[in-house]
């Protein structure tokens, strides 16, 4: 049997598979990802890091939208938290936070190096700009919004809400994994490994999150990674129809594909209610067997 390149196979069912874990994510509820306000307690270094990464993110998708005042601000903000954080904890990810200050430090410079030469008009007053784009959103809204405009593919403008979410609220688990599958969607795999890392470090029951995870390692090329965190996510809950998805993705492009395995991964996901995938039944033929009643798509069999 031929087995298509990686480059073909890969990105569509990528896409499927993304797609799939958001419509299960927006219409299931998941009791183990329900946000709890914990007691106050002082501030961690991951918490510090991920205020630092919403203002240095935000301080981007303004500049990229010409809103410089808005932009100078938020850079001046995160370079603050990441100097803060430096001195705080000076061995937390030390290459990473220098590797930011001195990002946010060179973009500052290059903005204000233009103004001053007349590149770049500033309208607005950039402290009150900025005051209005940190101010606090109301997550009853967000969060339905968000998911919304990530059905629909529009996930950068669902990424900045869900950014300002994140601040807003930055232990909500249900953010940071919305965030996660739209940061896979917009393929930053790398932002995604770093914010869900650290959740499934903090919450190790929540199969949901070890599934964006696997995600987000399967598309950085990480396979065994993927494989390892899919088979975590079944090993908490069994029924997870996309991680068996991704499973039986996950075995067809490994060297050699491991096409029984895939098969068994594929084939429950279709009895878990997960819709046939064209691609995945023409690689899987002769072998794949109706496992839904009432199926009226053409069904391939050994008979």
């Amino acid at each position: 049997m031929h087995f298509p390149p990686t480059d073909r196979y890969t990105l569509p069912t990528m896409k499927r598979l993304l797609t799939l874990i958001l419509t299960v994510f927006c219409a299931a509820s998941f009791a183990a990802a329900k946000d709890r306000k914990p007691q106050e307690a002082p501030p961690t270094a991951d918490k510090q890091f991920r205020d630092a990464y919403v203002l240095l993110s935000n301080a981007d998708e303004a500049r990229d939208g010409s809103r410089y005042s808005i932009s100078i601000a938020l850079y001046r903000k995160a370079l603050d938290a990441y100097i803060e954080l430096a001195e705080k904890y000076p061995d937390w990810q030390p290459a990473v936070v220098r590797f930011r200050l001195t990002y946010c430090d060179n973009q500052l410079k290059s903005i204000l190096e233009n103004i001053k030469s007349g590149k770049i008009k500033l309208q607005q007053d950039p402290a009150a700009a900025a005051a209005r784009q940190l101010a606090r959103v109301d997550l009853g809204e967000a969060l339905p919004d968000a998911r919304h405009l990530m059905l629909e593919d529009k996930d950068t403008e669902a990424r900045k809400l869900l950014l300002d979410a994140l601040r807003a609220d930055p232990d909500s688990i249900t953010v940071r994994l919305l965030i996660g599958i739209v940061q896979c969607k917009l393929r930053k795999f790398d932002d995604t490994v770093f914010l869900l890392e650290n959740l499934v470090e903090e919450r190790p029951g929540l199969g949901i999150a070890h599934t964006i995870l696997g995600t987000a390692y399967y598309g950085l090329g990480r396979t065994d990674d993927a494989r390892k965190q899919m088979e975590k996510a079944l090993e908490l809950d069994k029924t997870l129809k996309e991680a068996h998805f991704n499973l039986a993705q996950i075995y067809l492009t490994i060297k050699p594909p491991e096409f029984d395995t895939a098969r068994e991964h594929y084939e429950t996901a279709l009895a878990l209610g997960v819709p046939r995938d064209k691609e995945m039944d023409l690689i899987l033929k002769p072998q794949v067997k109706e496992v839904q009643s009432g199926d009226q798509s053409p069904v391939i069999s050994d008979q």
